[in-house]
């Protein structure tokens, strides 16, 4: 007989408590004859730093991981000299600011996790300050400043972050910032602000969306991410100014991170079929190549090219789950 419900369709009496689970999806559900149900949980994913060593030619090694951490290490940036900056969140902390070497070994960390929150961390031209925005509490809109790394004091940027802004970049000098805005209408375009508090520009006037943009190593070039329907693709606009030149014309999504030493070609985070890899495109030819080749499902973001153009490091979370087992009553 089943269980008696109110006019609401919920059941009627007390709840019997059979076992607590964690607060985690559960993709699967069953019970056998002899009472004993087997389900699944899907496991909480962390996001960590992988990397792949690149040829001229661009053949891609196996990829391998750099951290090993139960957090989100994310937006991976290289140094003149090939360390790694990135931002770590781990769950009940506020974001703090890491560094690895090329090889994967840590270095100190540059900021507490249970000091400021200090997120989009970028060095500068000689590796010796870090750029970041900085959050006294987690809704603020914060500041921008520059982290000394000897001293690990904080300096304050002459600018205020705006809520409607997508992160910052920092251009190769260290004098401009490059990011989306949202206006009024939900279009977000790219606009440029140089760090002395000077009066910004807008650089795109897209009626859809252009956003996420990246310097070039020279600082002549943006790359950024163009929407167009339920797709996204690599765009490529001057500087200075101009019509942005798509790159990529793929179903799926595109989203550019990185330019080469070179600047010749753009790394890009790629979906296709529902998967995620890093894929690379010429700027010249528009010939996209595939450098990873994951067959699971799992977010993948931020390739970042190093200096000397051996190595990709990313971001990559893979969803995982477990099954479980329960005795009835």
């Amino acid at each position: 007989m089943g269980a008696q419900l109110d006019h609401s369709g919920r059941p009627i009496g007390q709840q019997n408590v059979i076992l607590s689970l964690p607060e985690r999806p559960i993709t699967g559900f069953s019970v056998s004859s002899n009472r004993t149900a087997i389900l699944s949980l899907v496991d909480e994913p962390s996001t960590n730093l992988m990397a792949i060593d690149v040829s001229d030619n661009l053949a891609a090694s196996k990829p391998v991981q750099l951290t090993v951490d139960a957090a989100r290490n994310s937006l991976p940036d290289y140094s003149p000299d090939g360390r790694i900056l990135y931002q770590q969140n781990v769950p009940g902390r506020a974001p703090a600011v890491r560094v690895v070497n090329d090889n994967g070994s840590n270095l100190p960390a540059l900021s507490s996790p249970s000091s400021l929150s200090t997120e989009a961390p970028q060095w500068d031209s000689d590796g010796k300050r870090v750029f970041a925005l900085v959050r006294e509490t987690p809704l603020s809109v914060g500041y921008f400043a520059w982290i000394d790394l000897e001293q690990r004091g904080l300096t304050r940027i002459p600018i205020m972050p705006s809520a409607a802004a997508g992160p910052p970049h920092l251009s190769p000098d260290g004098q401009r910032l490059a990011f989306h805005q949202i206006a009024a209408d939900g279009v977000m375009n790219v606009w440029l602000q140089p760090l002395d508090g000077s009066r910004a520009r807008q650089m795109t006037f897209d009626r859809e969306a252009m956003s996420y943009p990246k310097w070039s190593h020279d600082g002549k070039w943006l790359t950024l991410v163009i929407k167009r329907g339920d797709r996204t693709h690599v765009g490529i606009v001057s500087a200075d100014g101009g019509a942005v030149e798509q790159l990529t014309f793929d179903q799926g999504q595109s989203r550019p991170y990185s330019f080469s030493p070179d600047n010749s070609r753009i790394a890009f985070a790629g979906q296709r079929n529902g998967i995620w890899n890093v894929y690379v495109v010429s700027r010249a030819t528009k010939e996209v190549t595939q450098l990873t080749h994951f067959m699971k499902q799992g977010l993948l973001m931020y390739p970042a090219w190093s200096p000397r153009g051996h190595r990709i490091v990313f971001q990559r979370a893979e969803s995982t789950t477990s099954l479980w087992t329960l005795k009835l009553p």
